[in-house]
């Protein structure tokens, strides 16, 4: 057929690449075309010995030219509903030449539902072009699950396989409906003729189809479906962006297939291939060798098939792909226009299209990226060794010594003897000394006269390559080492090892007994000094006797040092308990325990007392409404951490809970907010930190015993001393008295308390007014506020001073080791706990921690804790 490209001028080109074995499809633009084409196509296979017959056209016209006896047996009528036409197989597709469309005629009716019939008909749907891929990759899914289950082939599956097969068979006789023209509208008049592909993928499986987008003469854009192709995942898992990729792979291949079909009719300038998935993209816009292998060899593929300038992004919503990637069912593909038309910006201009693509540089990408490996150079160094570096490394004296002798043998290529001497102790001593003379006194040993002051005033000598002492005690009796100890110097580890091993072995002695034993050998630079601080290092030593870190004494609370209504801050606290007579029926008498409830202002100091029967919470509430009543509502409530107090908290807030629910009126609401009580507790075990209130309770007991002595009182005369002396302290002054006769009277609580009106309401500032202008009213308020003048000029300033706790000792961290104080308990059975929370005050010192034991977490003042001195 290549002999005659001039003879059959139209004929010769079309039978090279029209061909498939015996069968002959080709398409021409014009009727004469047709005719030329048919005629010389007659010939050229005549001269060869060959009769070419079966001919079928969609032209009638070219079908009344060609002899009966060469046409194919169906008969085609032009004239009938094209609905009734007969089809005619191309290759083993439907095709109607009256329309011109392609069709399928699937009947699965009756086939029951086991393995190997499903798989039969499974595959007699014919699509090779991939047309109704969809509809196929459903029929896939289904055989792959068969797969997965595992049955015989005769074997019926599963009920759920078993549903979806009985669905398939009821709609896919759907598919006849499906008419698909065969024309893609590509023609002479065609100004060009672009090829635009699309990939994604699911879990599932992954796809690409093509669309063949033709530009009349007009400038309008026709889409067709072009080809499409899917494949099933493997059941190994596969993450999504691989098999992204692995979908850009089949469009790539898939788009190669297309293009050599199309010989030189499309230019491979207008082939533009789209895909959803910005990992992809940013695989296949840079270098495969970047990658691991599985995407380097894709991408690779890909970049060898199509040009990474041909590669966009695609919204996934507009990607019709993701049809061949999911499935779809007969009755969904009949009219999904994304399917057959693809996203509806084909159809507008070529300068409208997302063209774009900026690389995302996603973070996903990343998980391909390939590691290279990396060359390793080892450079050993050989550094000279030191026997010091192995102080450090050593918290025994002996232990090192033991060591050193080791290394030592080791050095002098010794045996090794499993018993260490007294005379191999004593070398790797000498060894170790003058090491560290060597690293401290150099300058003794080029001039044994040179060296500080302090050094000569000791006269040393070298002996034996040592430095020792030479002192004045020459003539004496003494042994050699006592008379000329080893000079050594402080603050080394050796030294430090040293003064540990003395301390050990001298049962923790003493500094002053420690130091003499440890100078009948070495004589160390400010000796006592060094001793002094391991000794108080010394964690066994200090179990016997712990000493807590007092932090600084901190500024007094805004309550102590602002002017306040009397009692607004109140702290209370108890003191007995003391014995009361009681008188029962028929003058029978008999004893019971009474306790003093006492209240004090911590702004003016007055106190308030109540006797208490008993020490439960019902009892203090009683003598609290009893306080409330005759001093006027208090805001704020401070105390010690008694179970009395805590239990009265909790009561009183369920009570306030309780009045403030919805069942009272607005107003009680409004009265209960401005009289509710504020509670704040000391932490356990911290007395100190209500100094106010225990102050108090001395001169309490005092008057009480000078009073009462050993009488014992009914419970109203135990109440009438009590409020007695209570108008005895509220009378005591706040500062110190003038001898001055001119003076006015000393301030006392008092003052506060009988210049104080049933409620407390706001009053002008008539300080400096003038006496003779002022009503009677205005008379008192001016008292009051020279009250409170004095109690800012006199009393507050004798608060300034810290009498102790000067200075901020040990600030506990989180993690430290402490001791815990309990004063029940001897010293040695003091438990040790770990500090897991502190509280820094707004000066920033902590004065309260939380400390977890073996029996438990404790919440304690610091003065309660003994910080070991190791930490």
């Amino acid at each position: 057929m290549y002999f005659w490209p001039f003879q059959f001028e139209i004929g010769s080109p079309g039978s090279c690449s029209n061909f498939y074995m015996d069968d002959f499809v080709c398409s021409v633009d014009s009727f004469e075309q047709a005719v030329e084409l048919q005629s010389q196509m007659v010939n050229l296979c005549k001269s060869g010995g060959f009769d070419l017959v079966k001919w079928s056209t969609n032209s009638k016209d070219l079908l009344e030219k060609i002899p009966v006896r060469d046409r194919l047996p169906c008969k085609v009528n032009f004239d009938s509903d094209l609905s009734e036409s007969p089809s005619i197989k191309i290759l083993g597709i439907q095709w109607h030449p009256e329309s011109d469309n392609f069709s399928f005629s699937v009947n699965w009716s009756n086939r029951p539902c086991t393995k190997r019939l499903i798989l039969s008909a499974v595959s007699s749907v014919f699509d090779p072009l991939g047309l109704i891929q969809p509809v196929i990759l459903m029929c896939k899914l289904l055989i792959s699950d068969l797969w997965k289950a595992g049955i015989d082939w005769d074997q019926k599956p599963p009920t759920s396989i078993c549903d979806r097969w009985h669905y398939l068979q009821s709609e896919i006789g759907q598919l006849s409906q499906i008419q698909i023209p065969r024309y893609l509208g590509k023609s002479a008049s065609t100004s060009s003729t672009i090829l635009v592909g699309f990939a994604d993928s699911s879990e599932q499986a992954y796809g690409a189809v093509i669309y063949c987008v033709c530009t009349n003469a007009l400038g309008e854009n026709q889409t067709h479906l072009l080809c499409s192709k899917s494949k099933v995942a493997p059941m190994k898992t596969v993450s999504i962006p691989r098999l992204e990729l692995c979908a850009a792979l089949l469009l790539s291949n898939l788009m190669c297939a297309v293009l050599n079909s199309y010989n030189t009719q499309v230019a491979n300038e207008q082939v533009y291939c789209f895909s959803d998935s910005k990992v992809t993209l940013d695989w296949i816009h840079s270098s495969p060798h970047r990658w691991t292998q599985f995407v380097a060899n894709r991408v690779a593929k890909i970049q060898q098939n199509i040009d990474t300038k041909h590669w966009f992004h695609v919204a996934g919503k507009e990607n019709p792909a993701d049809c061949a990637s999911r499935g779809m069912f007969p009755d969904e593909i009949i009219d999904h226009d994304l399917w057959w038309k693809g996203p509806s910006w084909l159809l507008l201009p070529l300068d409208k299209w997302p063209l774009e693509y900026h690389s995302m540089n996603d973070v996903n990408s990343l998980v391909e990226l390939k590691k290279n490996p990396e060359t390793t150079c080892a450079l050993t160094q050989v550094q000279s060794f030191e026997l010091l570096d192995l102080s450090g490394k050593f918290s025994s004296w002996m232990k090192l010594l033991r060591s050193i002798v080791y290394v030592l043998r080791l050095v002098k290529v010794l045996p090794i003897k499993p018993v260490i001497e007294l005379t191999d102790l004593d070398s790797a001593e000498s060894r170790l000394v003058m090491e560290v003379q060597l690293k401290h006194f150099p300058e003794l040993f080029k001039n044994i006269t040179s060296g500080s002051h302090q050094l000569r005033k000791l006269d040393p000598f070298v002996s034996d390559g040592i430095i020792r002492v030479g002192g004045r005690l020459t003539n004496s009796n003494l042994e050699f080492e006592q008379r000329h100890p080893i000079l050594l110097p402080k603050n080394d580890p050796i030294v430090t090892l040293i003064i540990q091993h003395y301390h050990r072995t001298n049962l923790h002695t003493g500094t002053h007994l420690l130091l003499t034993l440890i100078r009948q050998k070495y004589w160390i630079i400010s000796a006592r000094s060094q001793v002094k601080k391991h000794v108080n290092k010394c964690n066994h030593c200090f179990r016997i006797s712990p000493k807590p870190s007092f932090p600084k004494m901190g500024d007094l609370p805004e309550c102590r040092v602002n002017e306040s209504k009397p009692f607004l801050h109140t702290g209370v606290d108890y003191c007995g308990p003391f014995s009361v007579t009681m008188i029962s029926g028929r003058g029978i008498k008999s004893s019971k325990k009474a306790y003093v409830c006492l209240f004090i202002c911590l702004t003016t100091k007055a106190v308030h007392i109540e006797l208490a029967s008993d020490l439960s919470t019902e009892t203090f509430l009683n003598a609290f409404k009893r306080f409330i009543s005759r001093r006027g509502s208090c805001r704020f409530m401070y105390s010690d951490c008694g179970t009395n107090f805590i239990g009265a908290k909790h009561a009183l807030d369920e009570l306030y809970n309780f009045l403030q629910s919805s069942h009272f009126e607005k107003s009680i609401q409004n009265e209960l907010n401005l009289t509710r009580v504020v509670w704040k507790t000391n932490p356990p075990l911290a007395p100190h930190m209500g100094g106010i209130w225990e102050s108090q309770m001395r001169p309490i007991k005092s008057h009480l015993m000078k009073v009462v002595g050993t009488q014992i009182l009914t419970f109203e005369e135990l109440s009438t001393v009590l409020i007695q002396i209570e108008a005895l302290l509220n009378s005591r002054p706040l500062c110190k008295l003038s001898s001055d006769v001119s003076e006015v009277s000393a301030l006392t609580p008092a003052h506060f308390l009988l210049a104080e009106p049933v409620r407390w309401l706001p009053a002008k500032d008539v300080s400096m007014s003038n006496v003779n202008r002022l009503s009677r009213y205005e008379l008192l308020d001016q008292l009051v506020q020279s009250y409170w003048a004095r109690w800012s000029r006199e009393y507050l300033t004798t608060l300034q001073v810290r009498d102790k706790w000067t200075t901020n000792k040990g600030d506990l961290n989180v993690g430290d080791t402490v001791i815990l104080i309990q004063d029940n308990l001897p010293v040695l059975q003091w438990p040790l706990g770990i500090v897991q929370d502190v509280f820094p005050g707004r000066d920033g010192i902590t004065r309260v921690a939380v400390v977890k034991t073996k029996s438990g977490i404790f919440k304690r003042p610091v003065v309660k804790l003994c910080k070991l001195p190791t930490q």
